[in-house]
């Protein structure tokens, strides 16, 4: 049996049905030893509702649940439930895919971590999107409501979003809209003004302008204009025919310190912090959608996200045996064409385990996403990657010297201390072998790879003493 919880100063009005427990507001609820299956917040008001859905939807107890309205409701609140439903058997008609859904998943262990909630959230309604909530008063314009409510990792919504679709859980489904963001403050609020090209005032006004081809002067229509007739300001001339005296020239515009253009410039001011800008200057920044991907669903069926260091291969990555047999290639090609050269490059995270015990998982997502995106902008289209283990990664660098990689090395050891929160940051080894510049002491691809684990090892228990 379905055990509905009615929420609202009105679920004790509803008929009594042996699968229905009212509750005065979602605290009530939320408090109640035992958990319903689906939930039905009654009127009492738009803004109870509101209120009592923004609870129960940014709860672990009902993140995913089924939650439904007796009436509609419009802005924010509109994306925190699953429709209108006006009676008891109008909404189990709707709430049981969801629940037929949810049988045999971990209920518990999807409540734990926001990242879970939100892909169940997704999993459970097939086809749906994470859509964002658009309006002048919200700070950013558009905001993800339920995303909003559920994100505890310490990352702002936007950036949380994008972690999961780097990770491959998530996945940028429609271009909702493009937004453009002040510089200084990065916020979308702007009012577009027409100022002078020249000295960029406000005050600006639309004329009609005569040219006068006796002296070339040009000046608005009622500079000219003297009893009854068009006289030349400038040099007194009567212009009595247009196209022989005079002409209408192409600008329209005069500005209050007498500057005439044929166009005004467009400058965005930024209704938050002030800030002048050509539109140009403004950053772009789209809204998608996102929807649930493969992976985001088997981590939803599995109970747990896997794992944490996924956010680093998605930097040309290559599965490890095709990255072995492509190294193995080139030192074939090598033992070929001696001149031929390249470089492998390995990196080993040292400190991720105690940076998480620390600062938190979200933060130390934050800074390997950080890090992968960093790493990213350094490495060429044609430089590959892989990752044998958690900690361990190889970056295979073609036509690049010893002296090539030795740059790498030290753009890489820059990023410790930009990728950093208070005192503490990543830490990581690092050791590079470069195949070209004399003889090659390495007959196969694994014994390269274990000759740079082996410096990799010496260097982190030089570093642990």
């Amino acid at each position: 049996m379905v055990r509905i919880g009615a929420v609202g100063r009105n679920a004790s009005m509803l008929a009594d049905s042996s699968n229905l427990v009212a509750f005065e507001n979602a605290e009530a609820l939320l408090d109640f030893e035992e958990r319903v299956d689906a939930v039905w917040v009654v009127s009492a008001g738009p803004e109870a509702v509101a209120e009592d859905l923004r609870k129960l939807r940014g709860s672990a107890a009902y993140a995913f649940r089924p939650i439904f309205v007796d009436e509609k409701i419009d802005g924010y609140a509109a994306f925190l439930h699953d429709g209108v439903a006006a009676m008891t058997a109008e909404l189990l008609a709707k709430a049981r895919p969801i629940l037929s859904r949810l049988k045999g998943l971990d209920t518990e262990g999807l409540g734990k971590t926001s990242a879970l909630r939100l892909l169940a959230y997704l999993y459970l309604r097939p086809g749906s999107e994470l859509e964002a909530y658009r309006h002048w008063d919200v700070e950013g314009i558009a905001v993800y409501p339920v995303a909003e409510l559920l994100n505890d990792s310490g990352v702002d919504t936007p950036g949380w979003l994008e972690l999961l679709a780097r990770r491959g859980l998530l996945e940028k489904s429609r271009l909702i809209d493009r937004l453009r963001l002040c510089p200084a403050c990065e916020r979308p609020h702007h009012n577009f003004v027409d100022v002078c090209p020249e000295d960029h005032i406000l005050e600006i006004r639309k004329v009609d302008f005569v040219h006068c081809f006796t002296c070339g002067y040009v000046g608005p229509e009622n500079e000219f204009f003297r009893e009854g007739i068009f006289v030349c300001p400038n040099c007194k001339t009567q212009l009595r025919h247009i196209g022989v005296d005079y002409d209408r020239p192409l600008e329209s515009y005069i500005c209050a310190n007498g500057h005439k253009f044929i166009e005004p410039d467009v400058m965005a001011e930024c209704l938050v912090c002030g800030a002048k800008n050509p539109p140009d200057a403004l950053i772009p920044r789209e809204i998608h959608a996102y929807a649930i991907t493969t992976d985001g669903a088997l981590a939803v069926r599995a109970g747990e996200i896997g794992d944490l260091y996924a956010v680093l291969d998605r930097t040309n990555y290559a599965r490890p045996d095709y990255f072995l047999s492509l190294l193995d290639w080139l030192l074939k090609l090598h033992r070929r064409a001696p001149e031929e050269r390249f470089s492998v490059l390995a990196i080993r995270l040292l400190n991720i385990p105690r940076l998480i015990d620390t600062l938190g998982r979200g933060k130390v997502l934050e800074f390997l996403d950080e890090f992968a995106e960093r790493l990213r902008r350094l490495l060429r289209t044609t430089d590959i990657t892989t990752r044998t283990n958690e900690t361990d990664i190889y970056i295979l660098l073609p036509k690049t010297p010893r002296a090539g990689c030795a740059t790498v090395m030290e753009r890489l050891e820059e990023l410790k201390e930009l990728i950093a929160s208070g005192a503490h940051h990543i830490e990581f080894s690092l050791a590079c072998e470069t195949v070209g510049e004399g003889e090659s002491p390495y007959d196969s691809a694994k014994v390269l790879m274990a000759d740079l684990t082996a410096r990799l090892a010496d260097f982190s228990d030089k570093k642990e003493e």
